[in-house]
C-alpha cells in the first residue's frame, strides 16, 4: 500500500513540476522523482531561478556527493540547466506550485522511509519462517520475490487443495470459453493483480537462473508466443513446481528436475 502511495504522489509531483520547473523531471528521467538524489535537489532547488544561482562547481560537488560521478552525465546536466527556460514568470503561479511541491517531496520522504522500514521487518520475518528456505531455493527469487511467495503460499498445507487452485487464483491460468463448436482462450480478467505480477516477475527472472526455464520461454517465443504469454506459460509450469516443493515441503533442486523431464522422455529444450 505504501508503495502505492508513494507511486501516486511521484506522479503528482511531476505534474506539477512540469507546470513551472520541468527541467528537474528531465535531469531525473532515469532515476525517478522519489530518488534520494532527485528529492534532496529539490529541497535545496526549487526553482529554475534558484538553480541558475548557483555556481557549476557547487551544482556538480551535489552530484558527486550522491554518488553520481560520470563525467558525462554531469556535463549534460549542467548544458540542460544552462539551456533551460521558465515555462512562466507569473509568480502568483509558482509561488503555490513551489509549496505544492514541498510539500510533495517532504511526503515522499516520509513514504521512503516507511518503505525501508517494511522491506527491513520482510526481511527479518521471512527470515525466521519455518518454510524461508523453500522459496530461497527458486532460482532467481532472491531477496524481493521469495517473500512475495511465500506470503501466498503460506504455511497451511490445506490452504491449496491443488496447483490449479493457485493457477486460476493468481490469473496466470487462461479462461477456456466454449459456445456451440466455438472455443477460444483468454486471458483472466478478474485477478488479484499483485498476486498475478509477483508469479510473472519471478518467472521472467528465472529464465536468467534456471537453463530448462530459459529454453522453455525460447520456445514458446519461436512458437510465435509474445513475450508477455511466453511468460505467463513459465509461470504456470513453474506454479505446479513450486506447489509439489511447497507439499512435499522439500528445497528446488534443478538437477532433479532435469532429470525428472529426462525420465518422462523430455530434454530441456523440448520441455
Amino acid at each position: 500500500m505504501n508503495v502505492d502511495l508513494a507511486t501516486k504522489t511521484e506522479l503528482k509531483l511531476i505534474s506539477t513540476l512540469k507546470q513551472y520547473f520541468p527541467l528537474a523531471v528531465n535531469l531525473f528521467a532515469a532515476v525517478g522523482m522519489k530518488s534520494d538524489i532527485a528529492l534532496n535537489f529539490l529541497s535545496r532547488w526549487p526553482t529554475l531561478d534558484e538553480l541558475r544561482k548557483a555556481k557549476p562547481h557547487t551544482v556538480r560537488s551535489f552530484f558527486y556527493a550522491h554518488n553520481s560521478r560520470s563525467q558525462s552525465l554531469i556535463e549534460t546536466r549542467l548544458q540542460q540547466i544552462s539551456e533551460a527556460h521558465n515555462v512562466t514568470d507569473d509568480f502568483a503561479l509558482i509561488e503555490p506550485l513551489v509549496l505544492t511541491t514541498e510539500c510533495l517531496v517532504g511526503q515522499l520522504r516520509r513514504f521512503n522511509q516507511a518503505i525501508k522500514e517494511f522491506d527491513h521487518s520482510i526481511k527479518e520475518l521471512f527470515k525466521s519462517h519455518p518454510d524461508h528456505f523453500l522459496f530461497e531455493s527458486l532460482p532467481g527469487a532472491g531477496e524481493k520475490l521469495a517473500p512475495r511467495l511465500l506470503s501466498l503460499f503460506g504455511s497451511d498445507r490445506s490452504r491449496w487443495p491443488d496447483a490449479a487452485d493457485i493457477q486460476k487464483y493468481s490469473g496466470i491460468a487462461p479462461v477456456i470459453e466454449r459456445s456451440g463448436k466455438s472455443l477460444w482462450v483468454h486471458r483472466r480478467l478478474s485477478r488479484p493483480i499483485f498476486i498475478c505480477q509477483t508469479f510473472h516477475e519471478f518467472a521472467q527472472q528465472s529464465t536468467r537462473f534456471s537453463s530448462w526455464a530459459d529454453q522453455f520461454y525460447r520456445r514458446q517465443r519461436a512458437r510465435g508466443k509474445s513475450h508477455h504469454s511466453a511468460i505467463r506459460a513459465l509461470a504456470f509450469k513453474w506454479i505446479r513446481i513450486i506447489y509439489a516443493c511447497w507439499k512435499t515441503n522439500k528445497p528446488y533442486d534443478e538437477s532433479f528436475y532435469v532429470q525428472a523431464l529426462e525420465k518422462r522422455n523430455f530434454s530441456v529444450s523440448s520441455n
